[in-house]
């Protein structure tokens, strides 16, 4: 068999990732990967967040409670149905605490 110099278009495409980072006491940033279209995301048991526009990797998510674990999922749909990807779980921070001068009367 003679051999063949046609290329082989690849049949794989990468997979669609989401990663939850920065966290601090009520808000994360999360990045998506791999996904050139519109998205939504939500928490487990939470409610569907507003679109982010196409081509946009990153959103912050905020309005998050104090020391509490997180783990969002990525969808391509406004109804939070189709699964695009999960991220592992985040912890959110305690609330920071403001140092003030006191002095001695």
């Amino acid at each position: 068999m003679p051999p063949t110099d046609t290329p082989v278009p690849p049949t794989d495409t990468p997979p669609v990732t989401l990663t939850a980072s920065d966290a601090s006491a009520t808000t994360l940033k999360l990045d998506i990967a791999n996904h050139g279209e519109a998205w939504h995301y939500k928490t487990q048991g939470g409610s569907c967040s507003a679109g982010v526009s196409a081509g946009t990797t990153t959103t912050r998510a905020t309005g998050l409670s104090f020391n509490s674990s997180y783990v969002f999922s990525a969808y391509s749909d406004s109804d939070c149905s189709t699964l695009l990807a999960s991220a592992s779980s985040v912890t959110t921070l305690g609330p920071t605490l403001e140092a003030h001068d006191i002095t001695q009367a």
